[in-house]
């Protein structure tokens, strides 16, 4: 066992058992993260590289989505008053 893992070995082995399991479940959490298998569906992944160069290449609109989603709002909210 490497000096850094008898470190960490230590540091863990004086925690309670509560915040052991904690450090456990990050741990293992991190572990799962870096070794887990690409789990993007192949035509969604596809679909998301299309798009994306659509926007680079400026054959879309990148408009910031909240600026968007303001305007549609207020297109609304002034319909709703024209129908009143």
């Amino acid at each position: 066992m490497t000096a850094a893992l008898q470190e960490i070995f230590g540091e863990l082995s004086s925690l309670s058992p509560e915040k052991q399991q904690v450090a456990a479940s990050v741990i293992h959490a991190l572990w799962i993260e870096e070794h887990a298998e690409k789990t993007i569906d192949p035509e969604f992944e596809a679909e998301l590289d299309k798009r994306s160069a659509e926007i680079r290449e400026g054959k879309v609109d990148g408009s910031d989505p909240f600026a968007t989603i303001a305007e549609l709002r207020a297109e609304l909210k002034n319909a709703d008053k024209a129908a009143s």
